[in-house]
């Protein structure tokens, strides 16, 4: 099964979903599952992308843009989220949001 997480933050920033997440990601792959990771650049600032273990990471700068009201900034995101969702059709995507993203 292809799934595609989807985090308002992810590692170096700490949180519950974030610890969770990265926890059941190995097993998940381990179980031969495909999975590629969406997320906000955080607190932290994370490259655009990157890896978790064999979890491809790309993030995007969602957040900040949305409470700015940075239309621009929302459509460079947006953009880029298409393009992964694209060259990464999924089965699933579990989404674990809890702001504007």
């Amino acid at each position: 099964m292809k799934v595609l997480f989807w985090l308002n933050t992810f590692l170096p920033d700490l949180g519950g979903i974030q610890t969770f997440t990265a926890d059941l990601m190995p097993h998940l792959t381990g179980q031969g599952h495909e999975l590629v990771m969406i997320a906000d650049h955080g607190r932290k600032k994370r490259p655009p992308f990157s890896y978790h273990g064999e979890v491809p990471v790309h993030t995007f700068n969602m957040i900040r843009p949305v409470f700015c009201k940075d239309l621009a900034g929302i459509v460079k995101a947006r953009k880029g989220i298409e393009k992964v969702i694209k060259e990464f059709p999924t089965d699933l995507i579990h989404k674990h949001t809890g702001g504007p993203e």
